[in-house]
């Protein structure tokens, strides 16, 4: 794991207290978990502790880098499984309803699934 200047001179400063370690060991273990998959930086050689030194390089006041660094733990992590999630609850609230209501389809018709598949495909294919 390669850790940037600003993260280890943030850790390196706060030596007295010790919350920014621990907030580091947290850290660490969603990376490893989860920020590591994180899509759009998903790359060989993109690693999460040097986009977030990169990051907290954005702020010029050691204050503010703490500041970012203690959000780090509240970001909201969307990674693929969490997508493939959302793609199906998608499809199968919300696409699947307008498909059905915007062909006029009825639950009871006799070939309700062989019209149904028609306008999905379509969509999906086109």
């Amino acid at each position: 794991m390669i850790k940037g200047d600003t993260f280890l001179s943030l850790i390196n400063d706060d030596q007295e207290s010790g919350q920014l370690f621990k907030n580091y060991q947290f850290i660490e273990y969603l990376e490893e978990r989860l920020f590591r998959k994180y899509e759009p930086t998903k790359a060989p050689g993109l690693q999460f502790f040097n986009r977030m030194d990169e990051w907290l390089k954005n702020v010029a006041s050691t204050e503010h880098q703490i500041v970012l660094y203690k959000l780090i733990s509240k970001i909201f992590f969307v990674g693929e499984e969490e997508f493939n999630a959302l793609y199906r609850v998608a499809f199968n609230e919300v696409i699947i309803p307008w498909i059905i209501e915007g062909a006029n389809l009825k639950f009871n018709a006799p070939d309700f699934e062989l019209i149904v598949h028609f306008p999905i495909n379509e969509t999906f294919l086109n």
